[in-house]
């Protein structure tokens, strides 16, 4: 049996020094399938296992066709959708993995084809708001950015772009370091960046 999860919360040592805002958008991630699962399943254990592994799977598979960090794509979305139990302005049948559409509280958000779609979007928005360039499939719904390209390249700057909410980077820095928590991942303060 796991160890209690740990308490996502500002006491956490890798919040305080704001270690993991600095992480880019852009590179690859160092969780596993496998700590991903662990990580979601101590949040959310009764979500369906197949269903999660197949997100994961494309979590993984199209964040590395656009260069986005995994990790913190799959971080967002288990912020962003309560680790798929919604209950907010979006709901499962949407495939909105991350809030995609939700301005204020009279938007329900984006609507997907599939599970793909969805992730896939989610992840275009992702490299659009942290590089110059734009994505190498085309894009996969209607939906398009409202802000210019490059505005986030790290973690930190998915606050005020992708999210209003003034502590956004701070929720998902805890979500990750979590997720890193139940990979048991090498990480040290000398490079928060994948090499």
């Amino acid at each position: 049996m796991l160890p209690p999860a740990p308490a996502l919360s500002e006491d956490s040592p890798d919040v305080r020094r704001n270690f993991y805002k600095e992480w880019p958008i852009l590179g690859q991630g160092s969780a596993t399938a496998q700590g991903m699962m662990r990580y979601f399943t101590r949040y959310n254990p009764v979500f369906s296992t197949s269903l999660l592994k197949e997100l994961i799977q494309l979590y993984r598979e199209e964040a590395q066709l656009e260069g986005v960090n995994p990790d913190i794509a799959f971080c967002q979305m288990c912020h962003e959708t309560d680790f798929l139990r919604f209950g907010g302005q979006v709901n499962a049948q949407q495939n909105n993995f991350a809030g995609i559409g939700v301005w204020s509280k009279h938007h329900r958000g984006a609507q997907f084809n599939s599970p793909r779609e969805g992730v896939r979007t989610h992840i275009q928005l992702l490299k659009h708001y942290a590089s110059p360039e734009g994505p190498s499939q085309p894009w996969a719904t209607g939906v398009r950015p409202l802000r210019p390209r490059a505005q986030a390249p790290c973690l930190k700057d998915l606050t005020g772009v992708w999210a209003t909410d003034p502590e956004y980077d701070g929720k998902l820095s805890r979500h990750l370091a979590s997720l890193y928590y139940f990979n048991n991942s090498p990480c040290t303060e000398d490079s928060p960046t994948d090499s």
